[in-house]
């Protein structure tokens, strides 16, 4: 399968539910997922400008939905994906800030094909907990980020607060540097 046989633009027309086409991959040929990262075409990190555009989507991992008005923009998987390969698809757009699901779900519908691509290493806290800070990064680690990297990390001016998540950050941090 190349990502020539999954164009963006056939999940665009509305005859393909692009949530259960990247379903029936992921469940019968999860090794897809690879294949399509690997195969897909790459670019430099800067554009003739020298600058980069992303697109951010990695919102729905730490549980922000609303765009706007409306609270449960994001939470329609399929629109979300739809919405991603347009924006992608635009003139200027240099690539994509995201998480693994959305990265892959992406890879697989080939709409990643000349683009750069940063992976986010979220924290998985849950909002309004006593341990919100003090969470877990529950996406992808530093060593398997080859391109690029997004922390997201909050502090508390309250003693303790979100503590072991710097210790997290700063161990994934000295890790990537030490090469492991």
């Amino acid at each position: 399968m190349s990502n020539a046989q999954h164009p963006p633009g056939a999940s665009l027309n509305g005859q393909l539910n692009v949530v259960e086409r990247v379903s029936e991959i992921r469940a019968t040929r999860p090794q897809a997922i690879g294949e399509a990262l690997e195969r897909r075409r790459r670019r430099p990190l800067l554009n003739e400008n020298g600058v980069m555009f992303l697109v951010a989507a990695d919102h729905t991992a730490r549980g922000v939905l609303k765009s706007g008005a409306d609270r449960m923009a994001m939470a329609d998987r399929g629109e979300l994906l739809r919405r991603l390969i347009v924006a992608l698809g635009r003139p200027g757009v240099d690539g994509l800030l995201a998480t693994p699901d959305i990265v892959e779900d992406l890879a697989l519908l080939g709409a990643l094909d000349d683009k750069v691509v940063f992976g986010t290493m979220n924290r998985g806290g849950l909002g309004g907990a006593c341990f919100e800070l003090d969470d877990r990064f529950t996406a992808y680690t530093a060593n398997c980020l080859r391109s690029g990297r997004h922390v997201c990390i909050r502090l508390a001016q309250t003693a303790g607060g979100g503590r072991h998540a710097a210790g997290a950050h700063r161990h994934h941090a000295a890790d990537r540097a030490a090469g492991r």
